[in-house]
């Protein structure tokens, strides 16, 4: 058997993927080989999503009486009190904007990454039209602070994840 049989023909150095020949681009294991401006694009968006997702646990309602992570728990609490009142569809929409924060871990389907890019905002609609905590509709949406670095964030983490998935491919 000869040397070659017995590591493998690699071929003339610098000539394969990875080994630092001239056609290399850096490592093929989804590390940082900086030559994608794909993946440097998608890895800012991600990183800019969990940092406003995070923000928004911490903060407040424009009165500064109410933080997110209050908002976390009476939203489900509010959706339940919803579907228990027979507001069937508002129910299930502030339900769904609830389940938004538990779809950022999991690797998802894209049209399952919309769907939870979208939530947040019809259960925004469902809070503005049936708690009136200010008279005016624009008033309304200026109370909840918290919302917007929430539903940007999920948004934010959701694209950098389907930018970089194949078609078809759940990342």
């Amino acid at each position: 058997m000869t040397v070659a049989a017995t590591q493998g023909d690699r071929g003339p150095r610098g000539s394969g993927p990875g080994d630092g020949g001239p056609g290399d681009s850096g490592p093929r294991d989804g590390g940082s080989g900086g030559s994608d401006p794909g993946d440097s694009r998608s890895g800012r968006l991600l990183l800019g999503g969990w940092l406003l997702y995070t923000l928004s646990w911490i903060t407040p309602s424009i009165d500064g009486r109410q933080f997110g992570v209050v908002a976390f728990v009476e939203s489900v609490r509010f959706g339940w009190s919803l579907l228990t009142t027979d507001n069937l569809l508002p129910g299930v929409a502030v339900m769904l904007g609830w389940l938004a924060n538990f779809s950022l871990l999991p690797r998802l389907p894209n049209w399952l990454r919309v769907v939870a890019t979208l939530a947040p905002w019809l259960a925004f609609a469902v809070v503005l039209a049936k708690l009136p905590v200010r008279p005016s509709l624009p008033g309304r949406a200026a109370f909840f602070l918290y919302f917007y670095p929430w539903a940007a964030g999920i948004a934010l983490i959701h694209a950098a994840r389907s930018s970089k998935a194949p078609t078809g491919v759940p990342r």
